[in-house]
């Protein structure tokens, strides 16, 4: 490809900062890959040079582009969406920063509403809607900054923010209001329980998702903005990446630039973005303040005005409306035009009026029938509407109108999005079982859906009992081995009185357990008492920095090259210091997984150990409520004599002090009880639990698709499929399998690998993947909203339902519905098609979309 000359600004301008605007088609993605390309030809290390996209898609797109352009020398580049970003944020300092467990899951939204289920049940409310709310309350949480260690009391100011702000309980009646029929139904029972109850129903949420070592969307974003707060952090993060690259500005919302943001000084940065293609302003993006703020930065602005993907016709087209919806500010941005590169004038832009709506579906089968007899590429053809509820009516009307001797046919979103499809979400449910053994959204989810043996019956009984859920008795109890000695926690309180209790914490280089190094290994006996009997201290000489680990642990590489000793020395005392005893540590995960992947480097055998337990496991088991579960917190609440420090002696102190707290406590006193329960239907579950057993084992030698194929041999996945169907579901399950190899990371362990397979897909914001053909051949055209279309392109468009209150809908703000007709317009490469119907379904007359008439000069 030939850059021009405002492309090429943007390629080789590594000194100064950028605002690049890139309307659709203009070859943004193509220059940033040639930029990065270049700064990597300048010696620029991969490692400096972070890449922020909106979604999934665009971030494969772009890692493919570089990795490709660069052939090989760009695998390093970090190439993230916000919500990957964050996360690695957290998973960097979840051990010392938060208390969210180290090997937490990514709870998507189907995951979640199974949670919620569990609070609307009872109380005969609907979990989508309880859901939308839940979600609402954390959202102003975040946004309004609102975080201190007492979530019941910042809750409680999120109630009034709501209440005092006319636009926020607008929002709020909004999320209760449903669609019965055609009627649209508020549900004001709800809507004053959330005014009344709603830091009650989100604390109940949080302490669930807690519980089962989840996180969902909107902890993610909260979580890093509140670890950002740490001066030294944000600082070392600025001296990590040196080049950063954030893409779709338009869609970003100031929660999420608020974070990158921090980043920013001292740095290169490039941020790019259509405000024209601006269509999620009701999820906080703002750009023009974004776009005011990065000015202080700076930065040299450059836009493209060269459109490469589409027609002359509709590149002419979508510049008439920009001209006439946004006259003033199209004259401001493209002062020299928008205009088209391809040599091609392409077809007439379509405009079709019906009676009514069924008349207009019909009429979309008739244009995609001609589309086929024309040789059009059907594959690439798409429906758009303003919302689901349009695609729902225009579907229903298909499906009655289809003809059976068609070759093509129409799916909504939810058909073909990959990642919901049930059969990929047992085996992702299965992963999550294997990395969370305290997971019960999905072992229910496994042990009702597989032939573990167990009714569901009993698993309803034990979800269900006042008795499990007063003892703190979770159903994965049943399917633990710890459980084998009559209850969960028998061997932990059996060597509590042998006096066998090691309690300890390490220090390392950083949060990779594959290749990090353990540089400090502080360990406590306990007596039967819960006092000291000895400790273990020792230093260890890494053959790496500590890097940004510094400002976790304080222990810099001079001090470490003074004080500390060999590895292999270190590590055979610290395994004769713990042979047969039970391990203990706040959130002792992290510390368990990266000593025995030193020792597996090293060559030295495994730890034998009696027992695991983590002290934040049994606080979020038994004192659920506290505000919080931070060591720091846990003893203020304890009143430990030690304090917890930068120091890990004295943080196992504090440790040993609250454990035996909640042993004394909560643990012995109702140990017996708790053995009487479990123990009436603990023999239901042998089979699954010794297969559990053996697939946690193999874990930490399978990779994630090689996962799948152990998991297929163990349980029949299709028994409940008929034979067409199960050879459908078998096809998904093979290209999950394909997808995972695809996004393999292999200097990561086996283990690791899952726990990124779990993360890939529970990040998925629905991003449609390659449109797929059926078994039986036909074509699937997708029927999609244009925010579902976001970053998609096609040789033909539908776009369809251009009446008057609808589009744009009479309730949307009107700059923004005009900036979403550009984008629906902006899909097309080769053929658009816009229809409206005259009449309702009522037989009343309905209006033409004004924005048609905002197409002519």
């Amino acid at each position: 490809m030939e850059f021009n000359e405002n492309q090429l600004k943007v390629i080789n301008e590594f000194n100064r900062n950028i605002y690049l605007t890139a309307p659709a088609g203009t070859g943004k993605t193509m220059v940033l890959s040639e930029r990065i390309c270049k700064m990597l030809d300048k010696g620029i290390d991969p490692k400096k040079i972070l890449c922020i996209t909106f979604t999934n898609k665009a971030c494969i797109e772009l890692k493919e582009r570089i990795l490709d352009k660069t052939e090989g020398r760009g695998k390093d580049v970090i190439v993230k969406t916000f919500h990957s970003f964050c996360l690695s944020i957290i998973k960097e300092f979840a051990k010392k920063k938060t208390d969210f467990f180290y090997d937490f899951t990514v709870f998507d939204q189907n995951d979640t509403k199974e949670l919620i289920k569990r609070i609307s049940e009872p109380r005969n409310l609907d979990p989508i809607r309880l859901q939308k709310c839940i979600n609402f309350i954390k959202e102003i949480r975040i946004e309004k900054d609102i975080f201190t260690e007492s979530e019941n009391k910042d809750l409680l100011r999120v109630l009034e923010i709501i209440k005092n702000s006319r636009e926020k309980r607008i929002k709020l009646s909004d999320l209760v209001t449903y669609k019965e029929g055609y009627e649209f139904i508020k549900d004001t029972n709800l809507e004053n329980l959330i005014l009344s109850e709603g830091n009650v129903f989100v604390r109940v949420y949080n302490t669930l998702l807690a519980t089962n070592r989840g996180i969902d969307f909107n902890d993610i974003l909260s979580t890093a903005k509140i670890i950002f707060r740490n001066k030294e952090i944000v600082e070392e993060y600025r001296e990590r990446f040196k080049y950063i690259c954030i893409d779709e500005m338009q869609d970003t919302g100031l929660i999420e630039y608020g974070v990158i943001r921090k980043i920013f000084d001292g740095n290169n940065v490039l941020l790019c973005g259509d405000s024209f293609q601006t269509i999620y302003s009701f999820r906080g993006s703002k750009p023009l303040e974004i776009l005011e703020d990065f000015r202080k930065f700076n930065p040299i602005e450059i836009s493209f005005n060269e459109n490469y993907r589409s027609t002359k016709k509709i590149n002419n087209l979508s510049k008439t409306f920009l001209k006439n919806a946004f006259k003033d500010k199209f004259n401001e941005i493209y002062s020299n035009g928008l205009e088209s590169f391809s040599k091609e004038d392409g077809d007439d832009i379509k405009i079709l009026s019906f009676e009514n709506p069924k008349e207009e579906s019909r009429g979309i089968i008739k244009i995609c029938k001609e589309l086929q007899e024309k040789g059009a590429d059907l594959k690439s053809t798409c429906i758009l509407t303003r919302n689901n509820y349009i695609n729902t009516d225009i579907s229903m009307q298909i499906r009655e109108l289809q003809e059976k001797s068609l070759n093509f046919e129409f799916s909504l979103v939810d058909d073909f999005n990959f990642f919901k499809r049930v059969e990929v979400k047992d085996v992702i449910g299965f992963f999550k079982v294997i990395i969370n053994e305290h997971d019960t959204v999905n072992l229910e989810r496994i042990l009702k859906k597989l032939n573990t043996k167990v009714s569901k019956d009993t698993i309803s009984s034990i979800m269900d009992s006042k008795t499990h859920k007063k003892l703190r008795i979770k159903i994965n109890d049943y399917v633990s081995e710890y459980s084998e000695k009559g209850e969960y926690y028998a061997t932990l309180i059996e060597e509590f009185k042998n006096s066998n209790i090691v309690v300890f914490d390490v220090e390392s280089t950083g949060v990779n357990v594959t290749e990090d190094e353990i540089i400090q290994i502080a360990a406590i006996k306990l007596d039967s008492n819960g006092n000291e009997i000895n400790k273990f201290e020792r230093f260890i000489k890494p053959s790496k920095t500590v890097g940004s680990s510094y400002f976790v642990h304080n222990f810099s590489d001079e001090y470490l090259k003074e004080v500390g000793e060999e590895k292999e020395v270190v590590f055979k005392d610290f395994l004769d210091y713990i042979d047969g005893t039970v391990i203990v540590g706040h959130n002792v995960n992290y510390d368990i997984s990266i000593f025995s992947s030193e020792l597996k480097r090293a060559g030295m055998k495994k730890m034998n150990l009696k027992g695991v337990y983590d002290t934040l496991e049994i606080y979020r088991r038994f004192y659920s409520q506290l505000p919080n579960h931070k060591l720091e917190y846990l003893s203020k609440f304890v009143g430990t004599k030690t304090k917890p420090s930068h120091n890990a002696l004295d943080d196992i102190r504090a440790t040993g002090e609250i454990l035996t707290k909640a042993l004394n406590e909560k643990i012995i006193p109702f140990s017996e009880e708790r053995k009487n329960i479990i123990n009436k239907d603990f023999d239901k579950f042998r089979y699954f639990r010794e297969s559990l057993k053996e697939i946690r084992k193999n874990s930490y030698e399978l990779r994630s698709y090689e996962m799948i194929d152990y998991l297929l041999e163990k349980f029949n996945f299709f028994g409940s499929y008929s034979n067409e169907t199960k050879e459908i579901k078998k096809e998904n399950i093979s290209k999950l399998r394909e997808v995972l190899k695809i996004v393999d990371e292999k200097e990561k362990s086996p283990r690791d690998s899952i726990i990124e397979s779990i993360n890939l897909t529970g990040l998925s914001n629905g991003d449609l993947e390659e449109i797929l053909v059926n078994k039986n051949g036909n074509i699937r055209i997708p029927i999609l909203t244009i925010h579902q279309a976001k970053g998609l392109e096609f040789e033909n468009i539908i776009l369809s339902g251009l009446q008057e209150g609808t589009f744009p809908n009479k309730k949307g703000d009107i700059e923004e519905e005009k900036r979403l007709f550009y984008v629906g317009l902006t899909r097309g490469k080769r053929r658009i098609f816009l229809t409206y119907s005259m009449k309702n379904k009522w037989n009343k007359r309905l209006d033409r979309s004004h924005f048609i008439d905002l197409l002519s000069e």
